[in-house]
C-alpha cells in the first residue's frame, strides 16, 4: 500500500516538472522567434518602398535610382542632352573665303574707260550699217582705153558723219537726161571683193568696163546718155552721177560689166 502512494506520487511530481519544461520551452521559442527580427531585419514598414508606395498612393523611385517614365524632368534632361544647331547653320551659311573673287579692281579706284572710234562699251566692236545712196557722192573717171571699151573707176564718196561699209556689186545703168534707163544693167564681172569701211570724208573704187556703141552696129539703136544711176551694194535706193556718151538701145546689148568694191 504504501509503495503504490509512493509511486503516484512520483508520478505526480514527474508530470509537474514536465509541465514546468514545457511551459519554459514555449517562452525561450517566443523569445528567440521575436528577437531577431527586431534586431537582424529592418521592419517590412520602414524598409519596402512598395509597401510605403502603396499605402501613400504615390509613385516612388527604385532602389537603382533610374527615373520613373512619367517623371517631369524627363524631358529636360533630354532637351538638355541635344546640341543645339544654332551653331552649324551659322557655319554653314557662312561662304567659304576663297569663293570671294580676287585680282578685280575696285570700282573706286579704276579710271572710266571711253570706248574708241567703232567701238562699242565692253571693247566690243560696234557693227557698220551699209552705206546709204542719201550719204555718198560719186564720180566717174576714165582710166585706161582698150580696143573697142573704156575701163573706168566708179568712185563713191562718204558725205554722211558716220561710217559705213560698201560690200559687193553696185548696181549700174545708163539714163538719159529725163532719168529713163537706156539697154541693160551692167553685168558683174570678176569677184564680189571683200567689204570696205568708209569712213566720214573717204571713197571707195569699183573697176567699170564699158564697151563703144559703135561695135554692135545698127542693132544697137544709140542713145546719147546724161548720167550713170548707181545703187550702192544692198541698197534699194540710187544716186545719179552726171555721164555723156553713146548707149545702146537695144535690151540684148550689155556694154557695161562691174567689178566689187575692194578688188
Amino acid at each position: 500500500m504504501s509503495v503504490h502512494k509512493h509511486r503516484a506520487a512520483l508520478s505526480v511530481l514527474a508530470l509537474a516538472g514536465a509541465l514546468v519544461l514545457a511551459g519554459c520551452g514555449g517562452s525561450d521559442d517566443g523569445g528567440s522567434s521575436s528577437a531577431p527580427e527586431a534586431s537582424g531585419q529592418p521592419s517590412t514598414a520602414t524598409s519596402s518602398p512598395e509597401a510605403t508606395s502603396g499605402q501613400t498612393g504615390e509613385a516612388t523611385p527604385s532602389s537603382t535610382g533610374s527615373p520613373a517614365t512619367d517623371s517631369p524632368s524627363a524631358p529636360a534632361s533630354a532637351t538638355a542632352s541635344e546640341p543645339t544647331t544654332a551653331t552649324e547653320s551659322d557655319s554653314v551659311s557662312e561662304p567659304p573665303a576663297a569663293a570671294e573673287p580676287t585680282g578685280t579692281a575696285s570700282p573706286s579706284s579704276s579710271e572710266p574707260s571711253h570706248p574708241a572710234a567703232g567701238e562699242q562699251p565692253g571693247g566690243s566692236v560696234a557693227s557698220v550699217e551699209a552705206c546709204r545712196a542719201t550719204d555718198l557722192s560719186g564720180a566717174v573717171s576714165p582710166q585706161q582705153g582698150a580696143a573697142g571699151s573704156v575701163i573706168l573707176d566708179l568712185t563713191l564718196t562718204n558725205d554722211g558723219d558716220q561710217a559705213c561699209e560698201l560690200s559687193g556689186y553696185p548696181g549700174v545703168s545708163f539714163a538719159d537726161a529725163s532719168g529713163e534707163i537706156i539697154g541693160v544693167p551692167a553685168t558683174r564681172s570678176g569677184t564680189s571683193g571683200s567689204a570696205v569701211t568708209v569712213l566720214p570724208g573717204e571713197s571707195a573704187t569699183a573697176q567699170l568696163k564699158q564697151s563703144n556703141a559703135r561695135n554692135h552696129g545698127q542693132v544697137c539703136n544709140p542713145h546719147t546718155t546724161a548720167a550713170l544711176v548707181v545703187y550702192p551694194p544692198e541698197s534699194y535706193t540710187s544716186l545719179s552721177i552726171p555721164y555723156e556718151t553713146q548707149a545702146c538701145g537695144d535690151p540684148k546689148i550689155a556694154q557695161l560689166e562691174v567689178q566689187g568694191f575692194g578688188v
